[in-house]
């Protein structure tokens, strides 16, 4: 007997990742593996993506993970901006950031395919070189794409 702790109806998505069925997954890339990366959000996004994931689930009647929430936010901005793929990696910025938003935080990791890895250093890049924000951050940017989750589902009921 395994003692492996599972939830039982979940295997399925990391499958389908893999094999690319998840509709938001640019099919365009031949070596779209998954890669497990490690994110550090603030904790109300991370529980408005939550709240969207739960809401596919229950209310859509589909087997939505985590990370297909996060692929469907990537989606969104790369349709709100024009962003030029196959960047250079962008160096972030390290440290305390003076002044900036004091919310709680969280760590989380998901399992993304290798190009919306790809396209998160390309949405950073822009943000960053193109438009000049020199202390944009990864958490600026799962802000602003919970934010556009948020107005493109205004059904579900954000606390």
């Amino acid at each position: 007997m395994d003692d492996t702790f599972k939830i039982e109806g979940f295997d399925q998505e990391i499958n389908d990742l893999k094999l690319n069925k998840s509709p938001e997954i640019n099919k365009k890339s031949e070596d779209n593996e998954i890669v497990k990366i490690s994110l550090n959000m603030y904790k109300d996004d991370w529980e408005a993506l939550f709240r969207f994931r739960t809401h596919m689930i229950t209310k859509k009647k589909t087997d939505y993970s985590q990370s297909q929430a996060f692929i469907y936010g990537l989606k969104l901005l790369k349709e709100k901006y024009k962003i030029k793929r196959d960047m250079p990696k962008v160096k972030l910025s390290t440290g305390p950031r003076g002044g900036t938003d004091k919310r709680p935080k969280k760590n989380s990791s998901i399992d993304l395919p290798s190009d919306s890895v790809k396209m998160i250093n390309d949405f950073l890049y822009y943000r960053i070189m193109e438009e000049g924000l020199i202390k944009y951050s990864r958490l600026d940017m799962i802000s602003e794409m919970v934010e556009l989750i948020k107005k493109n589902n205004k059904e579900i009921v954000w606390k």
